[in-house]
């Protein structure tokens, strides 16, 4: 892909997925929001903001767990703003550092973050 390329509609909109362990629920959550934190897909609307928040609401993070099946719909009260068009605020605050890695055979270009996550 490059920029102007369009997806059509015959693509999964799957564009990637976090998936975070730890040794206790608390130590997953501080590596989620971190790790939200620190991603970013340029250009595209995505629901990180979404996830963002969720990682970080008391409902979902407390004990104990006050979330529910019509929670978002009944309960949940963030004020995400709305997409800007810009989708790179993670690596505006963050910087990127581009590295090549090889995995079975293969060169990959990667880019990760220069630095820690931004507070939040």
């Amino acid at each position: 892909m490059q920029a102007g390329s369009v997806i059509g509609p015959g693509w999964d909109s799957l564009l990637a997925k976090l998936i975070v362990t730890g040794a206790s629920r608390r130590q997953a959550l501080e590596r989620a929001r971190r790790a939200l934190a620190e991603f970013a897909v340029p250009g595209l609307a995505t629901v990180l903001p979404f996830h963002r928040a969720i990682a970080g609401d008391p409902a979902f993070t407390s004990e104990p767990f006050r979330v529910h099946t019509r929670w978002i719909e009944t309960e949940f009260a963030s004020a995400i703003p709305p997409h800007d068009g810009d989708g790179n605020e993670a690596a505006a605050e963050v910087g990127w550092q581009k590295v090549v890695v090889e995995v079975g055979s293969r060169r990959l270009d990667i880019s990760l973050p220069a630095g820690p996550a931004p507070p939040g």
